[in-house]
């Protein structure tokens, strides 16, 4: 398989905050999406890997090469949210500053990528708006031939009818030849549209790295009344605290839940709850693979049995499916985002 990105083990610390063995890639002809919270550490792996940043230790490979070889940066575009460019020109005096930077400028596609985007080549860049900025970015990324495009929160703050042109733009560039995109966002609708696997990053560490297939097969949403987590309705699904490895909890039916939630995880399970929402009256939890084990102090944690969760899959692909009153939906990104990565909600140990 050849990778367009390859980072392995990228580590960074600073005063307050530290990037941890971070580790992914992407295939080429593919689209990534880099998803996590503020604060996640997104921009300071992305600095690092346009060679802004040096890391502590770790290796970044793009395209197969190094980020501050010359030859592999004339390969690949950069879309950012805070536009660099200088507003005091027009955009075709950009495109006559900027073409010379790459021996595959080709000055007829950015004028041609110019009037599609509906972007006046004769006007100034302080006279465009926020979402015109964005796309004479892109038109400048996708004018030198470019096979890697990396994207820093590049529909942040723009409404949704340009979200969906650029994307469309986006996705039309990925269709001519073997492309590949990095789209680091926090707006996880995008992704859905486009991404082919996604990364979740929180508090300096990857949270899994996983197809979209894998996530939308994997996570599933799940709620019902509060009363429920008292019953013998979900008590099977959890792991009791103090029970061996492997015990069902079928018999702890009634155990108040957070009881239920103080058990250490159990051998063979693959299923978890890994966040749960509650209020007076109900609750909203999701389930999904368990993540790796972290060196950290354990929240409260439920856990599905996992010969239980075995024989319900074979009724349905929607656990929970068979247990009266509960209601199961398949899981977005931003709530397999919200729910992994919130200190209210998560549950699972090893997050």
């Amino acid at each position: 398989m050849e990778t367009a990105i390859e980072v392995r083990n990228l580590r960074k610390t600073y005063r307050s905050f530290s990037l941890d063995g971070v580790s992914f890639t992407l295939p080429k002809g593919e689209v990534l999406g880099f998803i996590g919270p503020n604060g996640a550490g997104k921009t300071t792996t992305i600095r690092i890997m346009l060679g802004l940043a040096r890391p502590d230790s770790g290796t970044v490979s793009l395209l197969g090469g190094s980020p501050s070889d010359r030859t592999i940066r004339e390969r690949i575009g950069f879309v950012h949210d805070d536009t660099f460019l200088n507003e005091d020109l027009t955009a075709g005096e950009t495109g006559s500053i900027v073409g010379p930077l790459y021996r595959s400028w080709d000055r007829e596609e950015y004028r041609s990528r110019l009037a599609r985007y509906g972007l006046d080549e004769k006007q100034k860049i302080a006279e465009f708006s926020k979402g015109m900025k964005i796309k004479l970015m892109l038109a400048i990324a996708t004018s030198h031939n470019a096979e890697l495009i990396l994207m820093d929160e590049p529909t942040s703050g723009l409404d949704p009818v340009f979200r969906s042109e650029f994307l469309d733009e986006l996705f039309g560039f990925m269709q001519e030849e073997n492309r590949s995109v990095f789209f680091s966002t926090h707006i996880t609708e995008d992704l859905n549209r486009i991404a082919d696997r996604v990364v979740l990053l929180d508090r300096g560490r990857v949270v899994f790295e996983k197809t979209k297939t894998e996530i939308e097969e994997s996570y599933r949403i799940v709620k019902g009344s509060i009363q429920l987590l008292s019953s013998d309705v979900l008590a099977p699904y959890f792991a009791p605290a103090g029970a061996p490895a492997g015990e069902h909890a079928g018999a702890h039916a009634g155990t108040p839940a957070d009881e239920l939630a103080g058990g250490a995880p159990h051998a063979g399970n693959t299923t978890c709850c890994i966040g749960i929402r509650r209020d007076e009256h109900s609750f909203t939890a999701l389930f999904g693979p368990r993540y790796p084990e972290r060196e950290r102090e354990p929240n409260t944690a439920g856990y599905l049995d996992g010969a239980g969760a075995k024989r319900r899959a074979e009724k349905s692909d929607l656990p929970f499916a068979d247990a009266t009153g509960i209601v199961t939906e398949r899981a977005s990104l931003d709530d397999i985002m919200i729910y992994s990565t919130r200190e209210d909600y998560r549950v699972h140990a090893g997050i």
